[in-house]
Order: C-alpha cells, then structure tokens, then sequence
C-alpha cells in the first residue's frame, strides 16, 4: 500500500510504500477509542501551557493517507498516552515529580547550573522507575507498552 502525508510545518509531501500492511492491519490502525472532542476536553484540562495544548492540537489533527482510507495517526498516538497515563498514574507522577524536582534544582544559582544537566538524567529515571515499581505491582505496564508499540507495527516495513 502506498502511504501519503504531509509535513505540517513545511508543507511537503511524503509518498512511502508499505508493503507488508495487510487491510486487518490497517483496520486496526484506523480503529478508535476516543473522539476528537473527548481528546480536545482532556488537552485543555491538562495544566499545561497554551503553547504546550496548540502542539498537542497540532499532533492530534496529523493524519495520513493509506491506499484510499485516512488514519488519524496523530489522533491514535494522543489515545495511547492518555490511556497509559490513566492507566499507570504512578509511572505519570514519578516522572512529572522528577521533572519539577529537576526544574527546582536548575533554578538554583550556580549549582543548577554546574549540577542540573547532571542530576536531571537521574532524577527522570530515578522517577520512572519509582512510579514504573508502583505501577508494577498493581498491573502490567509493559504488556501495554507492548500492545501500543504494536499498534504502529504494521507501518515498520514502510520505505520511501
């Protein structure tokens, strides 16, 4: 199958063949879970900047064009974050505690500067493995992982 998009930012067109994408395959990709308006509710809940929701807008409204059916691969991409995050909200926490720890750090004079790109690898790691261990415990998060990696599987053999 032939795959058609276009680079949002600089308008360019992008053809690549895909020749192991089977119709069950894209099927799956094209599947929802969410609608766009329930996806546009969660992004302007989130407490994050305005520049931060107009990205989000803009990943959400990517889409491409396979053989004669539209995938909304931005839109699917969205789903499987918000599906994770609810679902494995220690892992979530972990790594935003981690990150405003990191920002805490970095905005110490001097030390934030000498210290903060040092302890900001460790901090984001020490915070998803902490949140990860929490998260382990109550279900499996890498079968999920697992299970959205392979939702974009079927576009691996796709060469331009």
């Amino acid at each position: 199958m032939i795959i058609n998009a276009t680079n949002p930012e600089t308008g360019e067109k992008i053809e690549i063949e895909a020749p192991d994408l089977s119709q069950d395959e894209l099927e799956r990709l094209i599947k929802s879970y969410k609608t766009v308006d329930e996806i546009h509710r969660y992004l302007n809940n989130l407490d994050i900047s305005a520049d931060a929701k107009i990205l989000l807008s803009k990943i959400l409204s990517t889409t491409m064009k396979v053989g004669d059916k539209i995938v909304e691969i931005g839109k699917k991409i969205l789903e499987i974050i918000i599906n994770l995050a609810g679902k494995y909200p220690n892992t979530t926490f972990g790594l935003v505690a981690a990150l405003l720890v990191n920002a805490l750090v970095s905005s110490i004079p001097l030390f934030g500067q000498l210290f903060g790109l040092f302890i900001a690898p460790l901090l984001i790691a020490f915070g998803l493995v902490a949140g990860f261990s929490a998260d382990m415990k109550n279900s499996s998060i890498t079968e999920a992982v697992a299970e959205a990696v392979q939702a974009f599987s079927p576009l691996k053999g796709a060469k331009a």
